[in-house]
């Protein structure tokens, strides 16, 4: 299973971020987690933060 690249997800209430294998991203996303990186598809921006 090391071979396996995994994923990194966030979460914004989660302190850290988690490390996942790409099979489980769907799954995490319908969690709320979204992978570190890229911009969530259907959450509006925040402005003046």
């Amino acid at each position: 299973m090391a071979d396996k690249r995994t994923v990194t997800m966030t979460h914004p209430r989660a302190g850290a971020p988690i490390e996942v294998l790409p099979d489980a991203v769907p799954a995490m996303k319908e969690k709320g987690w979204q992978v570190k990186g890229e911009k969530p598809a259907n959450l509006p921006l925040k402005e003046g933060k």
